[in-house]
């Protein structure tokens, strides 16, 4: 499936926040936009190709968008864009479009995981909207559905959108931006612009008048923003279910997605390296600096050490990316990524043992540290779990993320003082577990 995303209008109702600025370029905690958290949504999905039709911004997002490294994202500017979201939308009639796909606005955001449970219930070639009962529109649309008893995961059909178009007994509910459609739309979108109507809504209502289906799904229990307003943007801002702590803000991971990295992951496109064998790679060189931290000599074996350190972080980093650049991102590579990091972590951690077997160190012998350790890097990843399976959003909060234990054992080896590493991280190890508890218990009150 594909999706289209409609960026071509001004924002005018967001002020001054948006005087120079696309209201998708706007940023929230975590030092990430609307728009890159959309599509990072849409690509974690499985979405194949993202199409985003600009307008009075084009310029700034193609050079956003660009920067993001993500392959099959094309940036359109949109003819006519200025007379309205129909008229931008229009325009994704002539795109290599096979099937439904998705529409959405560049300012929603959404909770993780409301795509999936969207595509997991849609009606296959019809149009799907999602809609709430819990919360309103800040554009106070409605959208009129049938009047009856739903589970929920079944569709209702719809009867029209800020008007009945068919007279049936009907509730009113809050559309959710975002929707599921395929070409045959564009004969309405045509008949709505005839019309001198602006609002793709305008052209579905036409869609339902001539009797074809349009399907609700109920999405009450899922988070989102239509971030229209200064007011909504703040609020955004502040909730827990984007909002990380200060420290993740400059966490390690997020400089490692620089130039290095993308430099890496683009040799290894070069190569045909797939994001599995990136991750099977980076295992590999695991085992090979463990064995070279036993066998060779101090402080050889130290620096040697230290320096696969510092190439495991960056390729810790390359296979998200190159997975995120070719649209490879599957459930199976996420699994065998966490596995494989898994085992490299204890692997790595093995090899203090066999370098300082019987040394003490602060009142204990090494290998309680060594154990503590384990207890602690299997901990951290443990909550994160956790916190995502619940639907809670990313927990990866915290100063003792896998970048961050690794850079303390790097820097620590390369001083010639690995075991001072290894003690750090392990302390900082069971703080984060503290952190990410109190934040789970945070995030559950949402």
């Amino acid at each position: 499936m594909d999706a289209v995303i409609l960026a071509g209008g001004f924002g005018k109702r967001l002020g001054k926040l948006t005087e120079d600025l696309p209201k998708g370029l706007l940023e929230i905690p975590g030092n990430v936009t609307i728009l890159e958290s959309l599509i990072g949504m849409f690509i974690a999905s499985g979405i194949v190709k993202i199409y985003v039709l600009t307008g009075f911004f084009h310029d700034q997002i193609l050079k956003f968008v660009e920067s993001l490294d993500y392959k099959n994202i094309q940036v359109i500017q949109a003819k006519n864009y200025e007379k309205g979201p129909l008229f931008t939308f229009e325009n994704a009639k002539e795109l290599d479009i096979i099937g439904d796909f998705i529409l959405c606005p560049s300012d929603v955001m959404f909770q993780q995981n409301f795509l999936s449970d969207f595509l997991r219930n849609y009606k296959k070639n019809s149009l799907n909207i999602p809609y709430s009962i819990a919360k309103k529109n800040s554009r106070t649309n409605t959208l009129f559905i049938q009047d009856k008893e739903e589970t929920s995961s079944e569709q209702i059909k719809v009867l029209g959108f800020n008007k009945l178009v068919i007279n049936n007994p009907c509730k009113g509910v809050t559309p959710i931006p975002i929707m599921i459609l395929n070409k045959n739309i564009f004969e309405y979108v045509r008949k709505a612009i005839e019309l001198n109507e602006t609002r793709v809504i305008d052209a579905i209502n036409l869609f339902i008048k001539e009797k074809n289906d349009v399907f609700a799904q109920n999405l009450s229990h899922m988070e989102w923003y239509d971030v229209d307003t200064p007011e909504i943007y703040a609020e955004l801002k502040s909730k827990q279910m984007i909002k990380k702590d200060m420290a993740s803000k400059y966490r390690l991971k997020n400089l490692f997605k620089g130039k290095m990295v993308n430099a890496i992951t683009k040799l290894f496109l070069k190569m045909k390296f797939t994001p599995n064998k990136v991750s099977v790679f980076g295992f590999l060189n695991a085992i090979l600096a463990t064995l070279l931290f036993i066998f060779l000599p101090y402080p050889l074996n130290s620096i040697i050490f230290g320096v696969f350190l510092f190439w495991i972080m960056l390729l810790d980093g390359v296979d998200g990316r190159l997975a995120r650049m070719t649209s490879q991102i599957t459930f199976f590579g996420g699994v065998l990524d966490s596995m494989l990091d898994r085992y490299s972590d204890m692997i790595l951690l093995i090899g203090f043992l066999f370098v300082y077997p019987l040394d003490l160190f602060i009142l204990f012998p090494f290998y309680i540290w060594v154990i503590l350790g384990m207890l602690g890097f299997a901990m951290v990843s443990y909550t994160r779990s956790m916190g995502e399976r619940e639907k809670l959003g990313s927990l990866d909060v915290g100063l003792g993320a896998r970048t961050e234990r690794l850079f303390i054992i790097f820097v620590s080896s390369i001083l010639l003082f690995p075991f001072i590493g290894l003690i750090i991280v392990t302390i900082v190890s069971h703080v984060t577990v503290i952190q990410r508890v109190i934040h789970f218990y945070h995030q559950s009150k949402y």
